[in-house]
């Protein structure tokens, strides 16, 4: 995580040196070029098990590249660039991610009217399985007549529900400042499908009061059988980001592509989540509920471009986005590229690895799109789609 760390060091060292060799740098100068330096320098790298989205932290700011998968035809995975400037660049990409699908939600709502949203039918609200309350990595988990549910979209208050009888409170301190949250029923959702949230945030120098509605987010682990499914269909299936299904499959399909034919194959990518390997605690108890989870892709060779669409699993099989109406255009590539090698990370948990990546500049290798995964600089990153890896394991 911190592989950004070494370089900054190094960097600093270099600056001191510079300074001490030019006599006409004074001490201030001397000081105020190493606090921009803590500010700039890039501590923090990580990588999300969401499709490849990365994010870069420093203490200045925070640069982040989505690359999720889609997850469905209503959800489609995020991507581009985002950046955020100190005091917002201290959140993980969970909220930035809840942030915007919360302006997606309020959007559509706007435009569904009022009327059309009370009709809505709503699910029965299905319990969380935790036993932590309160903040947990931007979810809210509130207890409600014995039982623990989940909320997020968080919208402002516009005072044109009606409050009622607070269910919880609890309070959480970070960085100096203690926020006290209050949480009550809101009389219009006698389901509790949506809550009121009272933020009050206090520290030495002053007091903040915020007014939000929460709602509730059901565990969206994917339905029993779904893996079974693709396999018994013929998906190539890679598991935490390695070949676990399919491989004579695939094999057949590059096989094809690399004479000119024509060829199509689906493609899954499924993930589970691990308390003790993949993640933190946290993370793990606030996204759980949405494990195992699959995306699912077709990837289509016209003799002459790639063609890579999201794919919508029904009760009767699977359907191409587009061909089921939806609004969601296939990518498109000019090259699949074949890369193997070994990892340049000592710390890697993989000796080898075979992976085949979608790009539009065929002299590329995979150092070069791993360094621009990397890199700080903005104009380093190169668009690469991977959509097949085996990792070769010690």
């Amino acid at each position: 995580m911190f592989l950004l760390l070494p370089f900054g060091i190094l960097f600093l060292v270099i600056l001191f040196l510079i300074m001490k060799i030019d006599k006409k740098i004074t001490k201030k100068n001397e000081i105020i070029c190493v606090i921009v330096f803590l500010l700039l320098c890039p501590y923090i790298m990580i990588t999300y098990k969401d499709g490849g989205s990365k994010m870069i932290w420093a203490p200045a700011y925070q640069l982040i590249h989505w690359k999720q998968l889609d997850a469905g035809p209503d959800s489609p995975g995020r991507r581009g660039w985002e950046f955020h400037i100190f005091p917002t660049n201290f959140h993980d990409l969970n909220y930035w991610d809840k942030k915007h699908d919360n302006k997606t939600v309020k959007a559509e709502e706007n435009t569904a009217g009022d009327e059309a949203g009370k009709e809505a039918e709503n699910p029965a609200m299905i319990p969380y399985d935790t036993e932590r309350t309160g903040d947990v990595c931007g979810y809210l988990f509130i207890p409600i007549d014995g039982k623990i549910y989940r909320y997020w979209n968080y919208e402002d208050w516009d005072g044109t529900l009606t409050k009622a009888k607070k269910l919880f409170e609890f309070s959480e301190t970070e960085f100096g400042t203690e926020t006290s949250y209050y949480i009550y029923e809101v009389s219009e959702y006698p389901d509790h499908t949506v809550l009121y949230c009272r933020a009050v945030s206090r520290n030495d120098y002053m007091t903040q009061t915020n007014e939000c509605t929460i709602s509730y987010l059901p565990p969206k682990r994917m339905a029993d059988g779904e893996l079974e499914k693709a396999v018994d269909s013929g998906f190539v299936v890679m598991e935490n980001g390695s070949v676990a299904y399919g491989r004579e499959i695939w094999q057949d399909f590059y096989g094809k592509v690399s004479a000119g034919e024509p060829a199509s194959v689906r493609i899954g990518h499924y993930y589970t989540l691990d308390d003790e390997k993949d993640t933190t605690s946290d993370y793990y108890e606030a996204n759980k509920g949405d494990r195992p989870c699959i995306f699912l892709n077709e990837l289509t060779f016209d003799g002459s471009q790639f063609f890579i669409s999201p794919v919508h699993s029904t009760e009767e099989g699977y359907v191409v986005y587009e061909q089921a109406g939806f609004d969601s255009p296939a990518s498109q590539w000019k090259y699949l590229m074949h890369y193997t090698g070994k990892p340049r990370s000592m710390t890697a948990s993989f000796s080898e690895y075979d992976k085949y990546v979608l790009v539009n500049d065929d002299t590329l290798t995979w150092e070069r799109i791993e360094h621009g995964m990397v890199s700080s600089h903005f104009g380093d990153f190169v668009p690469f789609t991977e959509v097949y890896n085996e990792y070769i394991m010690y």
